[in-house]
């Protein structure tokens, strides 16, 4: 039974759920590739019109990490990172010295916390991507999500 139930599924692609998603690890893999290679094409296309504003104070140490993550996805994916600080003073590390001081805009999205993050399209657009620490991968998939969601992609 179990021969025929084989060659049956192997023979049809609506029977077979590797068709659908695949299940071997190799498979896996490289549908994960997949879905990078397009979430990168994504993030340069989305660089071509938008940015990020990043709201940090000098004294905190979570805005020290976020930091090296923002700078990283500024060399990779080419979008402006806009660093802002809501105590006037430069990141102590040295990061994003051409930093703005906070002139109402932390209040005019609603910062709560530091560091804080916004994916900008000017004129006016300006969603949040998360106020606390994040890894990468969770920057651009948020960025990604919010931006498919406002209907920037």
């Amino acid at each position: 039974f179990q021969e025929v139930a084989s060659a049956i599924i192997a023979g049809d692609p609506l029977l077979d759920e590797n068709a659908r998603a695949p299940i071997s690890a190799f498979g896996r893999e490289a549908a994960k590739q997949a879905a990078l290679e397009a979430q990168s094409d994504v993030l340069r296309d989305l660089s071509d019109e938008a940015g990020v504003f990043f709201f940090y104070r000098s004294d905190c140490p979570y805005c020290h990490a976020q930091a090296p993550v923002l700078e990283f996805l500024a060399r990779e994916t080419g979008f402006r990172v806009i660093a802002v600080a809501m105590d006037g003073l430069p990141l102590p590390g040295g990061e994003f010295p051409n930093y703005v001081v906070d002139r109402g805009q932390s209040e005019k999205l609603g910062v709560r916390g530091v560091p804080a993050m916004f994916l900008v399209r000017p004129p006016e657009d300006a969603i949040p991507i998360g106020q606390g620490l994040l890894p990468y991968t969770d920057v651009v998939e948020r960025m990604v999500n919010q931006a498919h969601a406002s209907g920037w992609i």
